[in-house]
């Protein structure tokens, strides 16, 4: 789902799906903490400015926040 989704996580938890992904806007630890450890999260990386264009230690960074908080 694109953009800041933090008003629909509670919708969301109830979708029949096993794995979301989450929008850079959208705040993760909020999405995890109402979506539950049940389910997978995966995105929130801005895909252009980060991902892309970015440097290589801003991706390390994302990916250590990701693993630490997923």
């Amino acid at each position: 789902m694109c953009g800041n989704t933090d008003p629909l996580f509670t919708q969301m938890r109830e979708l029949p799906v096993d794995i979301y992904e989450i929008d850079f806007p959208a705040n993760f630890a909020e999405a995890r903490k109402i979506i539950g450890l049940e389910r997978t999260l995966c995105g929130n990386v801005p895909t252009i400015t980060d991902l892309l264009e970015g440097p290589p230690e801003n991706l390390r960074a994302m990916i250590r926040y990701a693993r630490e908080n997923n």
